[in-house]
């Protein structure tokens, strides 16, 4: 028996279902189960930092009371003194029986001389205290070199109930002749920390010190604790374990005090912490379960329906063709227009094509006819088909030579140019001192001296050499343009190329310069020399401008026609544009600024640039020359962007695109 469709489709799917929506739930409910840990981590630890901060505060404000009862004048009279004094007794009596009773958690508080003998105390049941010696006890000695001290946990003398001592020297001058010291009652001290910190349910908090003694805190014994963790809490100042404790599954904190040996720690099961998370789990696994279910129901409906039923109708039709009726075809039914609708249509339109076969080889008949007529037609005229087609190809060859001759001479035409306009500029500072100096030297010189003869031949060879330089001034296109196609990405290669710009970029090593100009643009008609110096006055003021920026400067072009004219920094007609687009980033240019930037001397008296102020007038004077225009525009971003619009040579344009082709 073959395997039916279903079992070879639905079940892997289902199965592929099943498995990604459990792997995704497995992963969302550990995701879950680690973020509520770590969550519950770093509650546990602000509660034991609060917890710790708190209990180091109330220690500190001891010390604060012990350092302001020393200076008590009765208190430093008594151990100057050295003489007992009974409870209710003297100024020091009342003066401790008055802070006693200010301060409930205390059980008493005493006076001792350097001697270790108890000479006052603040409660009448502190009578016996007078046979006492504290002369053996560390805080005692501790307190006697200047410091201020917090004893171990030690048995009350007057309750038995667990206490602590703070100390503070007493001092008479320079001297310590005592020591003040207040008992508290760990009990008290125990109700006003730890009972608050354990109200929380399934939360337990104990203390206990550096040596392996519990202190308080019912819920967990110390001698349950690992050894490192009790190592850690004492060396670290605060963190985090997962550990068992009674049995159960932890996770606590703890931190050590600032002023004791002791420290506070603070912990909750996990099962705890992670109680809404496992009920949600199983919430999610019930969901899971239901729309897997559904999923797999609405699929088997759905694949029944869509495949199953039509699969076999198109079988059955299949069979009625392979027994010769070719006039049955596939029903189709609306909103069937599917991968299965697509084949039944291409069977019906094999079956319609099977019926006109015999009409198709008649046609196919007569096509092979009229192909051997054409083909013996064609037989007899191919003499004179070469011969047309070989004077075609002698005039492209002809025109194409013709073309690559104009070219040459252009870019010939250009070289000089650009060298004549080089070598120009250079003569013109060299004559400027021939023709000038002269002039000078012949006011000041003597009518009869001898030199007047030869300054006049030096003064008039400076001369001609000028009018020379000028006329190579007009062969290089500063007077009389000559303009020839141009690329506008050539044209900004050869000024990136140029001498100019690597001393612009000498000058400037901060410039930063991207292009994206594209070789395809239609090319304008310009001179190259005259453009590519406004091209570099245009790059020399971006330069200036981002000198203190570090900005970047970029070139963009792109073909645009203006159907009508464009009221931009200056009317531009409409026509058939390549726009050249600089955008630098750097200082912005003041609207005021903006409306006169290309006026002579401008940008050097008013925006304080080197130069000689004139080459935004003469950037605006070149565009003009090549009927060209210009547009400023200041973006959001503050970022200046100037517009060049040179008119498009579409003649030109058509030649170059059929000389690529040829």
């Amino acid at each position: 028996m073959k395997p039916s469709l279903s079992r070879k489709l639905l079940v892997p799917i289902l199965l592929l279902i099943t498995v990604g929506l459990v792997t995704t739930l497995a992963v969302t409910y550990f995701s879950a189960r680690q973020a509520t840990l770590a969550e519950s981590g770093q509650r546990l630890q602000r509660e034991t930092r609060l917890a710790a901060q708190l209990i180091d505060n109330w220690f500190q404000a001891r010390q604060v009371d012990l350092s302001l009862w020393a200076q008590e004048e009765s208190l430093i009279d008594l151990v100057r003194d050295n003489a007992y004094v009974e409870n209710r007794g003297g100024k020091a009596g009342r003066f401790l029986a008055t802070q006693h009773g200010a301060h409930p958690y205390l059980e008493g508080i005493f006076v001792a001389d350097a001697r270790g003998n108890v000479l006052a105390f603040s409660t009448q049941a502190a009578q016996p205290l007078v046979t006492i010696h504290l002369k053996d006890r560390l805080y005692f000695v501790e307190t006697l070199s200047g410091k201020q001290v917090f004893s171990p946990l030690i048995l009350s003398k007057i309750s038995g109930n667990p206490v602590f001592v703070v100390t503070a020297p007493l001092k008479v001058g320079e001297n310590i002749k005592g020591v003040i010291g207040g008992v508290v009652n760990f009990a008290a001290f125990s109700r006003l920390f730890i009972e608050n910190f354990k109200a929380q349910e399934n939360r337990s908090v104990f203390l206990g010190d550096t040596r392996g003694n519990i202190l308080t805190g019912a819920r967990l014994e110390l001698a349950t604790l690992p050894p490192s963790l009790v190592e850690g809490v004492a060396a670290a100042p605060l963190q985090v374990e997962r550990l068992s404790l009674d049995n159960q599954e932890q996770l606590l904190c703890g931190q050590r005090l600032t002023y004791t040996n002791w420290f506070i720690a603070i912990s909750r099961p996990v099962d705890a912490v992670l109680q809404r998370i496992n009920k949600a789990g199983q919430l999610s696994a019930l969901l899971a379960a239901l729309v897997l279910a559904s999923i797999s129901f609405v699929v088997l409906h759905l694949f029944h329906r869509q495949l199953n039923i039509r699969i076999q109708a198109i079988t059955r039709v299949m069979g009625l063709v392979k027994q010769g009726d070719l006039s049955c075809r596939i029903d189709q039914l609306p909103g069937q227009a599917d991968e299965l609708g697509d084949l039944a249509g291409s069977f019906n339109r094999m079956v319609s094509q099977l019926e006109g076969t015999i009409s198709l080889l008649n046609r196919e008949i007569q096509m092979r006819k009229d192909s051997e007529e054409i083909l013996s037609y064609h037989q007899q005229n191919l003499e004179t088909i070469i011969a047309e087609r070989s004077r075609a190809l002698e005039e492209e060859i002809i025109g194409r030579k013709m073309m690559e001759e104009r070219l040459a001479r252009s870019e010939k035409l250009e070289m000089i140019g650009t060298l004549a306009g080089g070598v120009a500029h250079d003569l013109n500072n060299i004559l400027s001192g021939i023709v000038t100096y002269p002039d000078l030297l012949l006011l000041k010189l003597p009518e009869d001296s001898p030199c007047i003869g030869p300054l006049h031949t030096i003064k008039r060879t400076g001369e001609r050499a000028a009018a020379i330089v000028q006329d190579l001034l007009s062969l290089s296109g500063h007077r009389c343009l000559k303009k020839v196609p141009l690329v506008l990405k050539d044209l900004l290669d050869g000024c990136l190329a140029s001498k100019e710009y690597r001393e612009l970029l000498a000058e400037f090593p901060h410039l930063t310069l991207r292009c994206e100009v594209a070789a395809d643009l239609p090319p304008i008609m310009g001179a190259a020399g005259a453009l590519s110096m406004a091209l570099l006055h245009l790059l020399s003021f971006a330069a200036r401008m981002t000198e203190k920026e570090g900005g970047e400067v970029a070139f963009f072009a792109q073909e645009r026609t203006l159907l009508q004219p464009l009221q931009a920094y200056e009317q531009i007609e409409a026509g058939h544009y390549c726009v050249l687009t600089m955008r630098y980033s750097g200082r912005s240019l003041a609207p005021e600024h903006q409306a006169r930037i290309f006026e002579p001397f401008y940008t050097s008296k008013k925006l304080r640039l080197p130069g000689t102020g004139l080459e935004m007038a003469v950037i605006l004077g070149t565009i003009k020359d090549h009927h060209g225009s210009i547009d400023l525009n200041i973006e959001d971003q503050g970022n200046a962007c100037f517009s060049l619009y040179f008119p498009c040579n579409h003649h030109t344009g058509e030649e170059d695109a059929a000389n690529r082709k040829k």
